[in-house]
C-alpha cells in the first residue's frame, strides 16, 4: 500500500448493523475514517442506510456521519406482506445503489474499500478487480456470505483485526465522547441458543416453518429433527397442532430481516416423529 493511493469507502449501513449486533461491540464511524484517511488519499466515504421512519434519532446519526466526511444515501423501506408467512414486512436496500456509485466514480480510486459482508456484491468485487482495482472487503466470517469468503483471491479482512482502531469507546483521550447511537430495528431480535415453542406454519420437502416471538422465516430443516431414518414426505409425520421446542443455531440478516435456523430439541416430540415415522414404514415378513 502506498499513502498515495486513493482510496474510496463504501459502507453497507444495514449489513453492518446486524454484524455489530453479532460482533457485541459498536463502530465509532469518526475512528473508522480517520483511520482510512490516514492510510490512504480518501477521496470519498459513502454510507448506505435504510429506515422505517426518518426518526429524530435517524437524523442525529446522518447528522454525525456528515459532519464527520461521509456522504450519506439513504432510502425509506416499503411495506409488503409476506406470502408464506403473512406477516407485513419492511423491504428495501440500497444494494444497486451503491454498486452505481461504485461504478460510476471507477476513475476516481485505485482502491475499493467495502465494509459488508453481502454476497451480492461479488460481481461488483470482480468487476472492480477485471478493472484493475484493489478491492478490500471488511466484515466478519461468522456472518459473511460463504462465497464471499470462499472467492479465489478475496482480500478479505475479519472487522475483529481493527477493533482496536475503530472501536467507540466511552472515552477518548480521557474527554468524553458521545457518538449519536446507530438507529435500531425496532423488531426484537433472535440470538444463537435461544430456545422457544413454535407450531408449524407450513411444510415444505427439505422442513418445516414455525411461529416464532420474532415474527422471522424460522426453518427446523428436516436434518435437525434428530431422525436418522429417511423421510419422504415430512407432511406424513408433522401435525398443525404439534408444539416444537426448539433452539436457535443460526441467525442469517436479509433485507427482508433475519432467516433463522432451529434445531428440535424436545426428546418427547422427537420420539414421538420417530414413532410416526416407523408406522408408515411396512412390515417385514
Amino acid at each position: 500500500m502506498c499513502i498515495m493511493d486513493r482510496a474510496a469507502l463504501f459502507v453497507d449501513g444495514s449489513n453492518m448493523l446486524y454484524t455489530q449486533r453479532f460482533l457485541g461491540w459498536s463502530i465509532d464511524w469518526k475512528r473508522l475514517r480517520e483511520y482510512f484517511a490516514e492510510r490512504y488519499n480518501l477521496v470519498s466515504a459513502n454510507y448506505y442506510i435504510t429506515y422505517k421512519e426518518l426518526s429524530d434519532e435517524q437524523i442525529r446519526f446522518q447528522t454525525f456521519l456528515a459532519t464527520n466526511g461521509y456522504v450519506v444515501r439513504k432510502k425509506e423501506l416499503k411495506k409488503i406482506t409476506d406470502r408464506e408467512t403473512g406477516k407485513e414486512i419492511h423491504k428495501g436496500n440500497l444494494d444497486i445503489e451503491l454498486v452505481v456509485d461504485a461504478l460510476t466514480s471507477i476513475d476516481r480510486y485505485d482502491v475499493c474499500i467495502l465494509f459488508s459482508g453481502d454476497g451480492d456484491f461479488l460481481p461488483l468485487i470482480r468487476a472492480l478487480k477485471s478493472s484493475g482495482k484493489v478491492v478490500h472487503a471488511y466484515s466478519t466470517k461468522g456472518l459473511s456470505a460463504i462465497e464471499l469468503v470462499a472467492e479465489l483471491g478475496m482480500d478479505f479482512h475479519d472487522l475483529q483485526e481493527l477493533r482496536p482502531e475503530i472501536e467507540f469507546t466511552e472515552r477518548t483521550n480521557g474527554v468524553l465522547d458521545r457518538k449519536p447511537a446507530e438507529p435500531s430495528d425496532p423488531d426484537s431480535i433472535p440470538t444463537e441458543g435461544e430456545v422457544f415453542t413454535g407450531k408449524p406454519l407450513f411444510i415444505k420437502p427439505y422442513g418445516v416453518f414455525l411461529s416464532n416471538p420474532w415474527n422471522v422465516k424460522a426453518l427446523l430443516h428436516i436434518s435437525k429433527l434428530g431422525i436418522q431414518q429417511h423421510i419422504n414426505n415430512l407432511s406424513d409425520i408433522i401435525r398443525q397442532e404439534d408444539e416444537f421446542k426448539v433452539k436457535v443455531i443460526s441467525v442469517k440478516p436479509t433485507p427482508e430481516g433475519y432467516e433463522v435456523g432451529l434445531k428440535l430439541v424436545d426428546e418427547a416430540l422427537q420420539n414421538e416423529l420417530h414413532q410416526r415415522l416407523a408406522s408408515l414404514l411396512p412390515e417385514e415378513s
